[in-house]
């Protein structure tokens, strides 16, 4: 495989990561759960990062999401004005607050996960589960060398 040819590979594999984008943004740009409340992708974000960080803090946020602090404060505070987190003092009250997902918010990421495991499952569904074990190890390391850039 000469220069040329990873050239062209890299091109078809953009397109093919844009296409996709496209498609799960179209999808998910606003999702409407089974209680009729809605939850957008940059909230949904959030909430699941919330949730799984250890010691989550808008620095934190920010530094994984790979955003400014100006925008996590913005998407943040919406959170908290439709009380789906909330800041908890740092354990030793000197360190940054803390966030935490509240019980309303835990309700609607819990809703949003399903929702979205259930669409990816659907587009999957002929696929083997040695492909979708490859699919999902390959894209967990694009997204760690991209992030990395």
């Amino acid at each position: 495989m000469g220069p040329s040819d990873d050239v062209d590979l890299s091109r078809m594999i953009e397109r093919e990561l844009a296409m996709l984008a496209r498609r799960v943004d179209k999808l998910r740009r606003v999702m409407t759960l089974p209680d009729g409340t809605t939850l957008d992708r940059s909230a949904y974000l959030l909430l699941d990062h919330i949730d799984t960080d250890p010691a989550p803090t808008l620095g934190s946020l920010g530094a994984t999401l790979q955003l400014d602090q100006s925008t996590v404060n913005r998407q943040v505070g919406a959170l908290e004005r439709d009380q789906l987190v909330e800041r908890v003092a740092g354990a030793d009250g000197v360190r940054a607050a803390q966030l935490r997902v509240t019980s309303r918010g835990r309700k609607q990421l819990n809703a949003a996960r399903k929702l979205r495991a259930s669409r990816v499952a659907h587009g999957l569904a002929g696929w083997s589960a040695k492909d979708r074990a490859t699919l999902g190890r390959l894209l967990e390391r694009l997204n760690a060398a991209l992030a990395a850039e």
